[in-house]
């Protein structure tokens, strides 16, 4: 079909310019392309078309460095349209569910719901306009698993989505360490970013857990040479981001689904286990070993005469060895303005208001927020990097009880049903974990994909074709 492969070139046209140039229309005008003409395959759907997207062109951190795009005060990025498109295209979709509404679907109204009431706050209070529209931005993205359940996708379509947006991304990433740091391209703003180090590490980041997982999952119940290159693609970009807690998190994702695999009736012989499993785990060594070679290699600045700071060494920041990132220095963030210094503010607010909250707009003070390139308002962000702490610093406890379980929900489900439970448990276990250390499903855009992948144990009847297979079960 003719707009679906329009679709696919624009996409790469897309993720080209993310490697060479800033932000800017062009961007914005090929991930628009990208996403109608996905929308046009029936293996994708609207909102499969926008999860694509959106997983495979990087966001948030070195991504959003510059944007010199804006209506006003507020900054226009490509993910914005790709979500309002995908949004809106699947309202054609929706359908009364047959049965009575899923507990996630209860969940997710309420919690926009919330979010309504956050931003009268949020109003009220005097919030800077431009920060209760952000807040308001990734509250009202759960409204993707709304659209999901009432018949706007399959599961199918999520499953693929996912994992073929983290393939491009994890691409995406391979390129631009390897490629020379060019002026106004990815890799130079993440060397801007991080002050001198190469740190592979977007929003997107957190959605290869579930990715890596269900390609772990396919690898264990059929090995190929192909889907373990695949894995170890997937893996490897996890640890080019040098994020410990993504990379331990991924690992025991992966563990843990191996041994679901073993002790599900999967596999007849204890030997068939213990081999596949050393098969999965070799590759994951490999892929280990040649991301931080590639870091290693690719870790000359950008042309820039403005001097950087000695970046940190890759393997050190991993093992903790480092000695402004070690166990040390984590311990001591309490004191030196770092991490759980956050944790300090943001609970300071929320004591201030336990119930309602202090409404969309609300900043807490964040220490390393000391540039442009990393906050709009100097030494102040939108929230920490814990779902929790930043649900209840908007909305307080009504907030809390509804996000708690729309991240529940799932898994409690996903037990119960044999053909997603033994990647999608372990997969959403990580995601509850790096919810704790990360800010993906309060921020920005990812509350999209989270609320699209919480949705996959409530969507349609149980299907026999995998999303490995050729063809859709949909069309089967």
């Amino acid at each position: 079909m003719r707009r679906v492969a329009v679709g696919w070139a624009a996409l790469v046209a897309a993720l080209f310019l993310v490697l060479v140039s800033l932000p800017g229309w062009p961007g914005i005008i090929v991930a628009a392309a990208a996403t109608i003409g996905l929308a046009g395959d029936s293996r994708f759907g609207w909102l499969g078309a926008g999860l694509l997207v959106l997983v495979a062109l990087p966001y948030g951190g070195a991504a959003d460095v510059t944007n010199p795009i804006s209506v006003g005060a507020i900054p226009i990025r490509p993910p914005d349209v790709i979500v309002l498109l995908a949004l809106a295209g699947s309202l054609q979709r929706l359908s009364v569910p047959p049965r009575r509404p899923a507990g996630y679907l209860v969940a997710l109204v309420a919690f926009l719901a919330v979010g309504i009431v956050g931003v009268g706050i949020g109003v009220l209070v005097g919030n800077d306009v431009r920060d209760i529209l952000r807040d308001g931005r990734w509250w009202a993205s759960y409204v993707a698993g709304v659209l999901a359940i009432l018949g706007a996708a399959r599961r199918p379509q999520i499953e693929r989505a996912l994992v073929v947006g983290a393939t491009l991304y994890a691409l995406l990433l391979v390129a631009a360490v390897v490629l020379p740091a060019i002026p106004g391209g990815l890799k130079a703003l993440d060397i801007r970013y991080f002050a001198g180090t190469l740190r592979m590490q977007m929003s997107n980041s957190a959605f290869l857990v579930p990715a890596t997982a269900l390609v772990a999952w396919a690898t264990l119940r059929s090995p190929s040479p192909w889907r373990m290159a695949w894995l170890g693609l997937l893996f490897a970009a996890q640890v080019m981001s040098l994020t410990r807690t993504s990379i331990l998190v991924t690992v025991g994702v992966v563990a843990l689904a191996a041994i679901v695999w073993a002790w599900s009736g999967y596999v007849g012989r204890p030997r068939t286990a213990i081999k596949r499993g050393a098969i999965v785990a070799a590759t994951m060594g490999l892929a280990f070993v040649a991301a931080v070679g590639l870091v290693f290699v690719g870790l000359p600045g950008p042309a820039s005469s403005q001097p950087l700071p000695p970046a940190t060494n890759p393997l050190a920041r991993i093992t903790f060895t480092d000695s402004k990132t070690g166990v040390d220095a984590i311990a001591g963030s309490a004191v030196s303005g770092g991490r759980f210094a956050t944790y300090v503010n943001a609970l300071k607010i929320i004591e201030g208001s336990p119930i309602v909250g202090a409404g969309m707009g609300r900043l807490v003070d964040v220490g390393f927020a000391y540039s442009e390139p990393r906050a709009h308002s100097l030494y102040k962000q939108p929230g920490v990097d814990d779902a929790y702490l930043t649900v209840a610093v908007k909305a307080g406890a009504i907030g809390l009880v509804p996000f708690l379980a729309i991240l529940l929900l799932p898994m409690l489900r996903a037990v119960r049903q044999r053909q997603i439970r033994g990647w999608f448990v372990p997969a959403w276990l990580g995601l509850l974990v790096l919810t704790l250390t990360q800010s993906f499903a309060v921020s920005s855009y990812g509350p999209f994909v989270v609320s699209l992948l919480g949705s996959l144990p409530f969507l349609g009847p149980p299907l026999r074709r995998r999303i490995f297979d050729r063809r859709d079960s949909a069309a089967a």
